[in-house]
C-alpha cells in the first residue's frame, strides 16, 4: 500500500494523462455504439426474436425468425416494426438475428421490411482498436520511465 501511495505521489501527471485518455476511449466507444444518426440506411434494433424450424428444400434445416424491432434513425425513428427473416442452419447466405442486434434494412413507405442488408458492426472493431491503443500507450508510458 505504501508503494502505491509513493508511486501515486511521484506520477500524478502520468496517472492524470492516462485517465483522460481512458475517458476519451470510453466516450468514443459510447458515441460509436449510438451513432445511428450518421447513417443514411435505415437501422433497426432487434427487441424480440422468436424462431421456428421450417421444412427446407435442402438437407439442412431452415428457420423462420419473427423479429420485433425498433427503428433507430430516419423519419420514423422510435417506431416499432415486425418482420420475418428466413435463415438456414449454416447461415451462409442469410442472417441469424439475435436480440439486441443492430440491423440495416430496406423499408417500404408502409414500414414493411423488403430485405435485411446486414449488421451494424462498427463497435467491435472500435473496441479492439481502443484496447490495443490504450495497451500501447501503457507500455510506452512504462518504458519512458
Amino acid at each position: 500500500m505504501e508503494n502505491f501511495k509513493e508511486y501515486k505521489r511521484g506520477n500524478k501527471y502520468k496517472i492524470l494523462t492516462l485517465s483522460i485518455i481512458l475517458i476519451f476511449f470510453i466516450g468514443a466507444l459510447v458515441f460509436i455504439k449510438n451513432d445511428y444518426f450518421l447513417y443514411k440506411e435505415i437501422i433497426v434494433k432487434a427487441v424480440d426474436v422468436s424462431e421456428s424450424e421450417t421444412s427446407g428444400v435442402t438437407a439442412e434445416p431452415d428457420y423462420t425468425q419473427k423479429v420485433e424491432a425498433k427503428i433507430m434513425n430516419g423519419e420514423n425513428k422510435g417506431r416499432m416494426i415486425e418482420f420475418e427473416n428466413e435463415r438456414s442452419y449454416s447461415g451462409l447466405f442469410d442472417y441469424n438475428i439475435r436480440k439486441g442486434d443492430d440491423i440495416f434494412v430496406m423499408l417500404r413507405d408502409d414500414l414493411s421490411v423488403t430485405s435485411v442488408s446486414g449488421f451494424k458492426r462498427d463497435f467491435w472493431p472500435a473496441l479492439e482498436i481502443s484496447v490495443f491503443c490504450f495497451a500501447l500507450i501503457l507500455v510506452a508510458a512504462k518504458k519512458a520511465t
